[in-house]
């Protein structure tokens, strides 16, 4: 990522990754704030559970499709991703409390485009406590929860801390929040749900705008390196030049709707 912005002449102020000690750091303090304002408590959590998207999904969010040998398998909505059912003893966040929170901050119009914020209103509705660790006997390579080496926090809660990292935060000149989050449509539910309800929880601001994009797609299906059917960006700068790859981009990447052209 590093080599191809450097050819792009993409600029940023920070890069992170959450292997770094910095960010452990915070994850740990971002739980135990979390823990201090009786937002977590120990559960079992029993449903559908998708691999490689890191998610428990809802029977809504669940279909049956035929696979290439004919077999009748269940996979996620949206990614196709296969789900197997879990059921397991968790750490549950107290999601379902911040149905008023939530909505008050949708009232100030934060999504964008407004076609998105129909979806996000929709899984207000249906809030649930979420599963906020896995057993580290399954999910070795995370972030141990404090106090509990049997549990690893949970991917997303880790991956989103990520911006407060970079903002200096628990510092208290940390830079804190930002104008706007940039996020691909199918990340959407991370950042305009479990993201502001975790920071409500923690006593912290909510970002001001979450600007949600669609998707370019090969072959009708959104790229994916286990699928296998990705575009090599730096094929296209030697192909066409940095800005001419960038002008393609800023003209056929409309935010409200996906992309077949490359």
């Amino acid at each position: 990522m590093q080599d191809l912005f450097s050819i792009t002449d993409i600029k940023y102020t920070d890069f992170i990754r959450t292997t770094e000690n910095r960010h452990k750091e915070v994850v740990s303090h971002f739980w135990q704030s979390l823990i201090k304002n009786d937002h977590i408590y120990k559960g079992v959590y029993e449903g559908w559970y998708s691999v490689a998207d890191e998610a428990y999904l809802s029977e809504n969010e669940v279909i049956e499709i035929d696979d290439k040998d004919g077999n009748k398998v269940k996979v996620a909505y949206d990614s196709k991703h296969p789900v197997v059912w879990t059921k397991e003893d968790n750490y549950m966040f107290k999601l379902s409390k911040f149905k008023d929170g939530l909505t008050e901050w949708l009232d100030q119009g934060v999504i964008h485009p407004q076609k998105f914020e129909v979806m996000v209103r929709q899984w207000v509705d249906d809030l649930e406590d979420l599963s906020v660790s896995r057993q580290r006997n399954r999910l070795t390579w995370g972030i141990p929860v404090p106090g509990d080496n049997t549990q690893t926090i949970y991917v997303w809660l880790d991956a989103l801390v990520n911006y407060l990292t970079v903002s200096g935060y628990p510092n208290e000149s940390h830079d804190w929040p930002p104008d706007c989050h940039v996020v691909g449509k199918d990340i959407l539910r991370f950042h305009a749900i479990y993201w502001p309800a975790f920071l409500l929880a923690a006593g912290l601001p909510l970002p001001k705008r979450i600007q949600s994009h669609s998707h370019f797609l090969v072959d009708n299906t959104k790229m994916s390196k286990s699928r296998g059917n990705v575009i090599d960006p730096f094929e296209r700068v030697d192909s066409y030049t940095a800005d001419g790859l960038r002008y393609f981009l800023l003209k056929t990447g409309v935010p409200h709707a996906d992309c077949s052209k490359y």
